[in-house]
């Protein structure tokens, strides 16, 4: 299994990328989601080397998904979902493997 972890502050989208994720990447377990930077930032302080993915979104209920990497070390392969196609070429710059434009 590839235990990953979805970042993202809307509910619905949270459950459409999982029910994608089940349909087309059943391999892929969703271990947790989290919807805010400082709760992300506190998940991945303890629970990172867990982690093979993260799916993230760029803007959360309390700012940048950017922010988190000016407070830790993101070492996992990042999957940036937003709607927003200015930023992936910042996203690259931290660990990103991928970046999906929404809607997914």
């Amino acid at each position: 299994m590839i235990r990953t972890i979805i970042i993202e502050d809307e509910e619905l989208a949270v459950n459409r990328l999982k029910r994608l994720l089940q349909q087309t990447a059943p391999e892929l377990e969703v271990i947790e989601s989290l919807s805010d930077v400082a709760t992300a930032v506190a998940y991945l302080s303890k629970h990172q080397e867990k982690l093979d993915l993260i799916f993230l979104d760029i803007h959360l209920s309390d700012g940048s998904s950017f922010d988190i990497f000016e407070q830790v070390e993101v070492q996992v392969p990042i999957i940036f979902t937003t709607a927003y196609d200015q930023y992936a070429l910042k996203a690259f710059k931290h660990n990103s493997v991928d970046y999906l434009l929404k809607p997914i």
